[in-house]
């Protein structure tokens, strides 16, 4: 089997460490079948006594290779996996959550049978990552352990509360640094328009667009509802590259018109033009339409505690 190490933002995950620990038990000619192996001799899972969010993982069977598992109870579709040739691995977890281990062994008798499985509870939170200094990913999601809900900026009633209207336009060198912050465009391409709603209601249909929900309690996920798609709800996990200022979403999509979705075929890698508390400004990449030149379609946003407060004035 191939030797693999899968490493996600989505539970914090990392790998800190490897060290020694003797051979014992079983040789590979004979595979053991896994659920029978026994915590404490043949393999160990524990939380480490001096860093309350790392685990130790042993495998103490010698001739073999430990293919570990886990998952986080309540975090769907979601899972983590490698398999390693050492003796033990540290692993990192930045999520407060019960995990499941698992441990299935390989060698030259092929992969056991089972698992031998195993909770672990991590009770604490290690997401110092969160703390950028533009505060995006508390803008975005409230913070570690919190989560916060976002509409389209514009509703049934063909009216946005803060920007002029739900959707510009910009091209395709512009991103954060030139929209929000003090630096250049990345490249030549670089202009924009923005329209008012009220003056150019032929760009999207006034309605219920639905929610996006970002939330970092048990992962970085994201849940949203998207009515014009039919999508009663849906969720995935999202992560920030706070250098490049680019959101990645995998298994959902952002809310926007039904008639430019066609023309997006990455709603998922998302540039990020602007992030407040309460607004934030999308852009993906308008590459799949033969009558117009690509660009950025930029989704204005606000956060749903605003337009509760706006439009119930």
């Amino acid at each position: 089997m191939k030797i693999k190490t899968i490493i996600k933002a989505f539970a914090g995950v990392l790998c800190l460490g490897i060290t020694a620990c003797s051979p014992d038990s079983y040789t590979m000619e004979s595979v053991p079948n896994a659920s029978s192996l026994v915590d404490g001799t043949d393999y160990s899972i524990n939380v480490n006594p001096k860093n309350s969010n790392q685990v130790i993982l042993k495998n103490n069977v010698s001739g073999t290779s430990a293919y570990w598992t886990w998952s986080a109870a309540g975090v769907t579709g979601e899972g983590y996996d490698y398999v390693t040739t050492s003796r033990a691995d540290t692993i990192t977890l930045g999520f407060a959550n019960t995990y499941t281990f698992k441990l299935r062994l390989e060698g030259q008798g092929g992969l056991s049978e089972g698992s031998a499985t195993k909770n672990v509870t991590i009770s604490t939170y290690a997401l110092s990552y969160m703390n950028d200094s533009e505060h995006l990913w508390n803008n975005l999601c409230g913070g570690a352990g919190k989560s916060k809900t976002w509409v389209l900026d514009l509703d049934a009633n063909g009216k946005s509360y803060y920007f002029q209207g739900p959707l510009y336009f910009y091209g395709t060198s512009d991103r954060w640094d030139n929209v929000s912050g003090n630096g250049s465009a990345d490249g030549k391409d670089s202009w924009n328009w923005c329209p008012s709603y009220s003056g150019n209601t032929w760009l999207m249909t006034a309605t219920n667009y639905g929610t996006m929900t970002f939330a970092s309690i048990t992962s970085h996920l994201i849940t949203t509802v998207r009515p014009v798609e039919k999508v009663t709800s849906e969720s995935g996990s999202y992560t920030i590259d706070t250098l490049t200022h680019k959101l990645t979403i995998k298994n959902t999509s952002i809310l926007m018109d039904i008639g430019r979705t066609t023309v997006v075929t990455k709603r998922g890698d998302c540039k990020i033009l602007s992030l407040t508390d309460s607004t934030m400004q999308l852009g993906v990449l308008r590459d799949n339409d033969s009558t117009q030149d690509p660009c950025e379609l930029v989704y204005n946003y606000i956060s749903k505690a605003y337009y509760d407060k706006k439009a119930n004035k």
